[in-house]
């Protein structure tokens, strides 16, 4: 979990947040997506914390918050894409 001071996390701790949170849903997408098309139908559900939407400003969850946002930004991508 990336709970805690923005300060206290290295970038190389920042970048495997980035890649768990972030880069693994673009894998699965890529791995779902072609498949999902061929059917012409089909289903892709994301599963998280609904924390990120919310407007409280906790400093110790903000970097979890953050990551949280740049997979809303990608999912939201997605679904504009599959239209």
């Amino acid at each position: 979990m990336s709970f805690g001071p923005a300060e206290a996390f290295t970038p190389e701790q920042l970048a495997q947040l980035y890649d768990i949170n972030v880069l693994s849903t673009q894998r699965v997408n890529r791995a779902a997506l072609p498949q999902l098309r061929k059917q012409g139908q089909g289903l892709v559900l994301w599963v998280s914390s609904s924390s990120a939407r919310r407007h409280s400003a906790v400093p110790s969850t903000l970097l979890c918050r953050a990551e949280m946002f740049r997979r809303i930004g990608l999912e939201d991508l997605l679904k504009a894409a599959s239209r």
